[in-house]
């Protein structure tokens, strides 16, 4: 059995979506004799390695801790799309071509060969028509390697509504750089936040080998 982590690592000088908190980690002053050392976190909600839920698009939408976790356990598809420059979109014409067997899928793009110090405005997204093609598909959760799923500033809600609206869960900000394509087991489990739009996760694939 092999555990892959397509999970991004949390640190002070990580790339964030414009607009959201940056992520900080300080310590907390430890007495002298101290025994045990904790830290203060500062992040969003939607920060590295994340889920999306209903509640993101929708204010009475589902929350995270309401999320059922068949959507974040269980077999699961990695699809090649590394075809789609950058700045475009993975699109409903470009899914056609795979071979969608698993309910969840994660979509592995150009995003994951960069790594950059700097947000990408022309990240690889999906595509409005291809949430909906996955949505026919019975896809139930959609993951991809950067930190929004939909095209920077579209201007209205695309892929995100698209998905979510349909309770089809979100996985943003995967790193699927070392991760080829075919079937595995997804584990992504977010942290259990009360009526939460998103929260971070700690996401693994298993391969059985």
């Amino acid at each position: 059995m092999k555990i892959i982590d397509i999970s991004m690592t949390l640190h002070n000088k990580m790339i964030v979506y414009p607009g959201n908190k940056a992520f900080k980690q300080k310590p907390i002053k430890a007495k002298k004799d101290a025994t045990s050392f904790s830290s203060e976190l500062h992040m969003g909600s939607h920060t590295g390695t994340h889920i999306d839920a209903p509640k993101h698009v929708r204010k009475r939408g589902q929350g995270v801790d309401k999320v059922a976790l068949d959507y974040c356990v269980g077999p699961c598809q990695v699809i090649d799309a590394t075809e789609v420059p950058f700045g475009k979109g993975v699109c409903a014409s470009c899914l056609s071509k795979k071979k969608i067997t698993e309910k969840i899928v994660l979509l592995k793009t150009k995003n994951s060969t960069r790594k950059s110090k700097t947000f990408n405005k022309k990240f690889v997204y999906l595509t409005e028509d291809g949430a909906a093609y996955l949505q026919k598909k019975g896809v139930k959760t959609v993951g991809i390697d950067y930190l929004s799923i939909q095209k920077f500033h579209q201007g209205y809600c695309a892929a995100h509504c698209e998905l979510l609206n349909k309770n089809c869960i979100i996985f943003e900000g995967l790193d699927l750089l070392n991760t080829k394509s075919g079937k595995y087991t997804f584990v992504g489990l977010p942290l259990k936040i009360k009526k939460g739009d998103g929260a971070p996760a700690r996401v693994i694939l298993i391969k059985n080998e």
